[in-house]
């Protein structure tokens, strides 16, 4: 059954701008979560020698390497998360919204998003991997309605931010400056936080409230 086509358009209209737009930071995540990863692991091999060369006592390395595999977690989940939205969004942004909306645009009828209860479900399917994303790079603090999001089983791994700042709390200072320096955070966080403020407009938040804190 049809929906009645103005509303249905209103919607195609919106939802096609809204997950286009989401497409630069998802990437940019893909993209910089890979890096990290691997500058991660290469962090911890010139760790591992720096302890071998000065002798450094387990009770100060392990630590060090603990938290540096937390971090290495916290960017291959970043990764994995940014990978299925990115190919999510451009399956349903290229082969449904898009030709559906030029449809619209004709004043022809949809062939895919043909109601508008299922293209309401279906934004909301991805504004909620878009908030799932968010979680895993940024802190409760900066995202609290994004967190309520991710999948439990993820919950316990923690922030990669938060992970990146346990690391550098725990190198010590002397080696510090050279080691952290491999790491880029910077730019992971501002695609975030970006992506976060796109999924907290008025205009999306309108359709997709945040989720209720699970207990």
């Amino acid at each position: 059954m049809q929906s009645p086509i103005g509303n249905l358009h209103a919607q195609l209209q919106h939802s096609t701008a809204v997950l286009d737009g989401f497409m630069s930071d998802v990437q940019t995540l893909k993209k910089e979560s890979s890096a990290l990863t691997k500058s991660v692991d290469s962090l911890a091999k010139d760790y591992l020698k720096q302890c071998r060369r000065f002798a450094t006592p387990a009770s100060v390395a392990n630590p060090v390497i603990q938290n540096l595999e937390n971090l290495q977690a916290c960017s291959s989940l970043v990764y994995d998360q940014a990978d299925n939205l990115r190919g999510c969004l451009d399956a349903v942004v290229k082969n449904s919204y898009k030709p559906d909306l030029k449809r619209a645009d004709q004043g022809k009828p949809t062939k895919i998003l043909v109601q508008a209860e299922q293209e309401a479900a279906t934004f909301e399917t991805h504004i909620r991997l878009a908030e799932s994303l968010v979680a895993t790079v940024l802190p409760r603090r900066d995202a609290p309605a994004c967190h309520n999001a991710l999948p439990r089983d993820y919950q316990q791994l923690g922030d990669l931010n938060s992970a990146y700042l346990a690391v550098q709390g725990s190198i010590p200072t002397g080696i510090q400056t050279p080691l952290l320096g491999q790491l880029r955070v910077g730019t992971l966080t501002a695609a975030a936080m970006h992506l976060r403020d796109q999924i907290e407009s008025p205009s999306v938040r309108h359709r997709v409230q945040p989720l209720p804190l699970s207990q």
